[in-house]
């Protein structure tokens, strides 16, 4: 799923890789939610979840050559790309969850 940006086909892998990531970050939203029922526990994860979530793809992303040795450079920027939509995801998705309920 990880194409070069360059390469034509990345548009079409990039929005099927975040509508997935959409659809399971909800199901786990969702479930957080029944498990949790205080006012803000959805935020609270999605702020925590992103937090930590970010420092350890900076680790990862910092130490690509060795964590992710078979990516290219434009691959290793695909998943760059894709992680900062990710989280906006994360952080948007609960504001979301709450403003419904």
């Amino acid at each position: 799923m990880l194409t070069d940006p360059a390469e034509e086909p990345f548009l079409l892998n990039f929005l099927l890789l975040e509508a997935g990531t959409a659809l399971v970050l909800c199901l786990v939203f969702f479930l957080y939610h029944k498990l949790d029922r205080s006012q803000y526990a959805v935020i609270k994860l999605g702020v925590w979840g992103s937090a930590v979530g970010l420092l350890i793809d900076t680790a990862s992303l910092w130490n690509h050559p060795i964590i992710f040795p078979a990516l290219s450079k434009g691959q290793v920027i695909a998943f760059a790309i894709w992680m900062v939509c990710a989280y906006s995801m994360y952080l948007l998705l609960p504001l979301m969850f709450s403003h419904k309920n």
